[in-house]
């Protein structure tokens, strides 16, 4: 039977390739580290940094590809059940057994070896001490903390380049869109006051981003889609050139 997080990595691996992404380009854009990337497409979570930042990484990578994840993230832990005192006899002063002593002994020490190995972690040292051998010290690689997901916002519309245009607002920078085609469409493309294109397209996935603005004109946008730093964008259906102004907030 295939699991969740099984199904979960199919899903992402899938819209990545259909998007004709490899994961180089996506761990430059989101900042995820891509082996953590490769981790959740293959549904190994041991190789992530925590259940936690495992259910993150998954989300704005799931944004990132225009697909909802969230019925297929991994349910955090249950916290562990609170031990209850035996009961005693009435008027009988409690006096805790020998079992229950040894119980507690090594709860506390359980908190305590677990309170260390977190306090190792996070400063990047894990030391191992057994006696009648050397001391072992192993150097761990600092995680990558998770990328913040950008905010689209539609603000209006306007003209790009005499043609009717849709006006949105990405913060934090960068904007990234990712254009695929599916018939022939003629793009001219700005950055940041630069034209980067201005061709003729059939098929295929090209990504442009831009740190201050993005202008994009689609000369035949039913030929094209449009992914604008994870949010889809409704171009257009119809056969005149549609255009995407894009500011960059901080």
């Amino acid at each position: 039977m295939v699991s969740r997080i099984d199904e979960l990595g199919a899903l992402l691996r899938q819209a990545r390739e259909g998007k004709g992404l490899d994961l180089e380009a996506v761990e430059k854009e989101l900042k995820i580290s891509r082996r953590f990337l490769a981790a959740l497409e293959d549904g190994d979570w041991d190789k992530l940094p925590g259940n936690t930042y495992g259910r993150a990484f998954a989300r704005s990578y799931g944004r990132y590809l225009g697909v909802d994840v969230q019925p297929l993230l991994p349910t955090l832990s249950p916290l562990p059940a609170v031990v209850s005192a035996p009961p005693r006899e009435a008027g009988k002063p409690w006096r805790p057994s020998r079992a229950w002593a040894m119980a507690a002994v090594a709860l506390v020490v359980l908190i305590a070896t677990f309170g260390w190995i977190v306090y190792a972690n996070q400063s990047g040292t894990v030391s191992l001490s057994v006696p009648g051998t050397h001391l072992k010290t192993t150097t761990k690689t600092p995680t990558t903390p998770p990328a913040t997901v950008p905010t689209v916002t539609a603000t209006g519309s306007g003209t790009l380049f005499g043609w009717p245009a849709a006006l949105y607002r990405v913060t934090p920078g960068p904007a990234t869109i990712a254009i695929s085609f599916v018939g022939p469409c003629w793009i001219r493309v700005l950055t940041d006051g630069t034209q980067v294109a201005a061709a003729t397209y059939t098929s295929g996935t090209y990504t442009y981003s831009a740190s201050s603005d993005l202008q994009v004109l689609f000369g035949r946008p039913q030929n094209a889609t449009a992914i604008l730093s994870g949010t889809p964008l409704a171009i257009g259906r119809g056969s005149s050139p549609k255009g995407v102004q894009v500011t960059v907030g901080p």
